[in-house]
Formats: C-alpha cells, structure tokens, sequence
C-alpha cells in the first residue's frame, strides 16, 4: 500500500534544483510549489498541503522565485532572452576558454543556441526542400482532380471528400 499522500509527487518526479548550496529537502515537487505559489498560497498553506514546513517549501522554491513572478514577461521575451544570453555567453569568452572547449563543444552550443533562437521566432530549425513539398502538392492536385472526375464535379465541401 502506498503511505505516500495523493497531493504529494514522488522524489523522482520532482525536478533537481540547481547546485547553489541550497539544502532544501529535494523530496518536495517543484512543480506543486510552484503551482500553488501562483496560486497566491503562503508558504505555510503549502507546507501544510505537501506536508513539509514553511521553512523546507520557501528555501525549495527560493532559487525559482525570481523567475516565477516575471514568468508572463519570461515566456514572451524568451526569444530575446535566449538572444542576450548566447550573445553574452559568447562575448565573454575569453581566448583561453575557447581553447579548453573542444572543437565539437564550441560549434555544438553555437548550434543549440542558434536553433533554441530560431525555434523561439517560430522559425524553422530544419532545412526544408521546396522541391520536396512541390511534388506532394502536385501529388494532392492530381489526386483531387481524380476524386473530382470519380464524383462528377469539383469538390467544395470537406464532407463531399470520399475517404479512398
């Protein structure tokens, strides 16, 4: 039998939190806190629902709370964010720390940041081939003008479509 209460997540479901010396019971859910913080509940409120102390749920949530009151602002500047920080992290970088990164390293973080940016501005992270989508489009117009000619007319309604 499980003694584990139903509003509490498992250890293992709880994400880490970052090494800043912080020695708050990691057993606490991050996600829970950071659900029920939002939710304008005081500290001692959730230590009481995930039965902890005031103490333990404020020092797990303490290097988060920055980010959780601007998280509005966070998510729609994430792009810029991302931006800033790959620039910064870049621009910091001094000759002799490139040189202990390996080769693959520097261009694989390049790469990830360049990627998280454009994938952020909804910009594709992917080489697409015009070509490729050409050809499905000519495939689907000779397809329709086939099912068009099996029906008798040309095809103005979704439901008219004949599953084949």
């Amino acid at each position: 039998m499980d003694d584990k209460p139903a509003n509490q997540l498992t250890p293992q479901e709880a994400p880490a939190i970052p090494k800043n010396g912080n020695s708050a019971p990691k057993n606490i859910p991050l996600i829970r806190l950071i659900e029920l913080r939002k939710k304008g509940l005081s500290f001692s409120e959730i230590g009481q629902l995930l039965g902890c102390s005031m103490q333990d749920a404020q020092q797990r949530l303490a290097p988060f709370m920055e980010a959780i009151e601007h998280l509005p602002a966070i998510k729609e500047h994430r792009a810029d964010l991302l931006t800033v920080y790959g620039h910064t992290m870049l621009a910091t970088l001094s000759a002799g720390d490139i040189q202990k990164a390996s080769a693959y390293q520097r261009v694989g973080m390049a790469g990830l940041l360049h990627n998280m940016e454009r994938l952020e501005r909804g910009q594709s992270t992917a080489n697409v081939s015009v070509a490729d989508y050409t050809a499905k489009l000519v495939d689907l117009r000779t397809e329709r003008e086939r099912l068009e000619a099996a029906l008798g007319g040309p095809i103005t309604d979704e439901s008219e479509v004949i599953d084949v």
